[in-house]
């Protein structure tokens, strides 16, 4: 009995930490803070001087 639980506790353990490395994954995939550099948006003030 004790080893159906400790399997169980094992496997949940590898669900859980599988949770949390693909959620910090996908925050490090989608950081937008780098993403300005890449393509950076235009200002509103250079909009504007050009009409």
């Amino acid at each position: 009995m004790a080893g159906m639980w400790l399997t169980t506790l094992v496997i949940f353990g590898f669900l859980l930490i599988g949770i949390v490395f693909t959620i910090l994954g996908l925050g490090a995939i989608t950081d937008t803070h780098d993403a300005v550099k890449i393509d950076p948006l235009p200002d509103d003030d250079s909009t504007s001087s050009k009409e």
